[in-house]
């Protein structure tokens, strides 16, 4: 029996360790969203916040999954067991997600009437 309860408590303590560090990193990632969204790849300052982001991404990801530093397939448990985008990719998927919502009347109203199709600006009817 208490070795059951062990097993349960570590079990309990890698799934509260894995959510911290899903909300921890993924609130970091959102927050840049805005400044790092459709940044140049050549512009060396918002390229080394995106893979400072990355970096982080990954040591929580081997924090969760006991991967070392130089071991293989921390990116398919990174994709397909703990469901995380890269960072690049979540940036992407982010502001897309936006978009959507202030198409479809779902983001504040100051977002968006920023946000409108090209066919509705006057000089850009005729493309």
């Amino acid at each position: 029996m208490p070795q059951t309860h062990c097993l349960y408590n570590i079990s309990n303590t890698t799934r509260v360790l894995l959510m911290l560090l899903h909300a921890t990193v993924t609130s970091r990632i959102n927050y840049n969203v805005s400044l790092l969204a459709g940044a140049p790849r050549k512009m060396t300052d918002k390229l080394q916040r995106i893979l400072k982001l990355q970096r982080i991404q990954n040591a929580a990801a081997r924090v969760v999954s006991n991967h070392g530093r130089y071991d293989r397939g921390l990116t398919q448990f990174r994709r397909h067991t703990l469901h995380w985008l890269d960072v690049a990719d979540r940036i992407r998927f982010r502001l897309c997600v936006q978009v959507y919502k202030c198409q479809h009347s779902m983001a504040p109203g100051y977002l968006a009437e920023l946000c409108r199709p090209v066919s509705n600006i006057d000089c850009h009817q005729k493309l």
